[in-house]
């Protein structure tokens, strides 16, 4: 028993340093980071526009672009990827078609992200792009790398994570819920609303919080397509609706962004360091709060679900 317990205690030591070593290397590299870009960050930083000094800069259109891109990004991957997770799940018929089909995602999701960055140029830009500009008989408005192929592509190339994430929690509803809600005369769309969907609702939201943890941090793809190291502002254009007119981002022009940023500044002189100690550190911070209102909006959509069941 002595030598059990003495067993027991030195595995849960080995554990226990394994532990305390990575935990001891982010630390010691977050404070890094807090220190050396603490002092540069102000609200002059982080809402001015960029400059040739980079002291007298900010990084307020790179902010912007990359929450513009994200968001972007979002609103073509989460309705394609999780339809596209509801027909594997609950629709599709032909098991060998979708065994097919998931082997295609998990391929997909081991590409590097060079390459989807080179098929988006030669495929939307030149392809898609280029026929909507002969097709409306426009002139380099689709057919030139921009904010919105940047996003068309982030969202393909992020699509096979949300999608194998959401399937995987489609299928983990157990199929006694479903069988129950057939029982009382719900069709299947009802049951797919009402049971499906708030069940999984966790899952599905985690591989949307990875995907967009994993878009803000790319570099690859969006060098390709319209990323650009100094623009003086966010590009816009004026929406006139009904005799009124309101200034959006123009998704068809060049945009900056942040993990973009830092990689050309981190090729420039020693002297622009704390700044770029500064850049990484806003984007933890992005990084942190976009996930922290995705997990936010998962958690009220759940209360919101829970309520409805018991009113």
């Amino acid at each position: 028993m002595y030598k059990v317990n003495r067993y027991e205690k030195l595995v849960s030591t080995v554990f226990l340093l394994i532990f305390l070593v990575p935990a001891l290397v982010y630390i010691l590299f977050f404070l890094k980071i807090l220190t050396e870009g603490a002092g540069v960050i102000d609200w002059h930083y982080l809402t001015a526009g960029p400059s040739s000094d980079p002291a007298e800069g900010g990084i307020g259109p790179v902010i912007a672009g990359t929450l513009f891109t994200v968001i972007l990004m979002l609103m073509i991957v989460i309705p394609m990827g999780v339809m596209t997770a509801l027909y594997l799940s609950e629709y599709s018929i032909n098991r060998r078609f979708e065994k097919f089909f998931l082997f295609l995602i998990h391929n997909l999701a081991g590409v590097p992200s060079v390459v989807f960055g080179a098929f988006g140029l030669g495929f939307f830009v030149l392809n898609i792009g280029t026929g909507l500009d002969t097709l409306f008989g426009l002139h380099l408005v689709f057919g030139k790398p921009s904010m919105l192929w940047a996003s068309v592509t982030l969202a393909f190339m992020l699509m096979p994570m949300v999608v194998t994430t959401a399937y995987e929690a489609f299928r983990a509803v157990p199929p006694g819920y479903r069988e129950t809600a057939y029982s009382a005369g719900a069709g299947k769309l009802q049951m797919i609303r009402h049971v499906v969907i708030p069940h999984s609702i966790q899952g599905v939201s985690t591989g949307i919080i990875l995907s967009v943890t994993r878009a803000i941090g790319e570099t690859a793809p969006i060098l390709f397509l319209g990323c650009a190291f100094f623009l003086p502002s966010i590009p816009v254009v004026d929406l006139c609706i009904a005799g009124l007119c309101l200034p959006v981002v123009n998704p068809t022009e060049q945009f900056m962004y942040l993990s973009y940023n830092l990689f050309i500044m981190s090729t420039q002189s020693t002297a622009s360091l704390p700044y770029q100690y500064a850049g990484v550190l806003v984007l933890i911070v992005l990084t942190v709060v976009c996930n922290g209102i995705t997990i936010w909006l998962r958690g009220r959509f759940r209360r919101s679900m829970a309520f409805r069941e018991t009113a």
